[in-house]
């Protein structure tokens, strides 16, 4: 048998070596075959399994979407008030998304959902916009429920019907629910939505309102 060990290293002296034991040439040739295709599969297995995970978060990533929830709003070039708007080249007027519409959920940054419009990857405020659609990887999706202001000059009441009186400041003015804010949402009482506002449990109209959940 022979010692393999001791095979020599010298150019001349391995061709010497393998010409005159055919034998433990046939085994390096059949090993370094093996080697060769295991290595190709573990290639071919690492893209496989890449391509799942890219397919898999895709499919994460367009089952939510980016519902517009006000008129008018602007699309943004950056996740920043200060980044310049999607705008007509012709009219060189600003672009805005129709109220309700749909958008595909690309990502978000700050306050701000990453979007697409018109093949333009653009980012919305999400203060007139809401995701929808669940994803075990987003972390700022809490599910949590709050009452959006559509209305100007909204006012509270003490209770769930007109009959109640409005909330009033300590000098005896209304208080208005601020247009395009968040309220927590603590329930529903007929036309009205009962919302904490200072840690107060008020009421306020479905007519000028609606929910989302964020």
């Amino acid at each position: 048998m022979v010692n393999l060990y001791h095979i020599p290293t010298a150019p001349y002296q391995i061709f010497t070596f393998f010409a005159s034991n055919l034998e433990v040439l046939r085994i390096f040739c059949n090993f370094g075959a093996e080697i060769y295709v295991l290595s190709y599969r573990r290639r071919v297995m690492k893209k496989i399994l890449l391509l799942m995970v890219a397919l898999l978060v895709s499919a994460v990533a367009w089952s939510q979407t980016v519902v517009v929830t006000r008129p008018g709003v602007n699309l943004r070039m950056g996740p920043s008030v200060k980044a310049g708007t999607l705008i007509n080249s012709r009219t060189k007027q600003n672009i805005h998304p129709k109220q309700w519409e749909r958008l595909p959920y690309l990502g978000q940054s700050g306050n701000f959902f990453k979007t697409r419009y018109l093949g333009y990857e653009v980012y919305i405020s999400k203060d007139y916009s809401r995701l929808e659609g669940t994803s075990s990887g987003s972390s700022s999706y809490s599910g949590k429920t709050y009452v959006y202001v559509d209305g100007y000059h909204v006012r509270f009441r003490t209770g769930p019907s007109t009959s109640y009186p409005y909330l009033t400041t300590g000098k005896g003015g209304t208080l208005y629910a601020k247009q395009y804010s968040l309220l927590p949402y603590l329930g529903q009482s007929g036309d009205f939505y009962m919302v904490d506002y200072n840690g107060y449990t008020v009421y306020i109209s479905r007519d000028y309102t609606h929910l989302v959940t964020r």
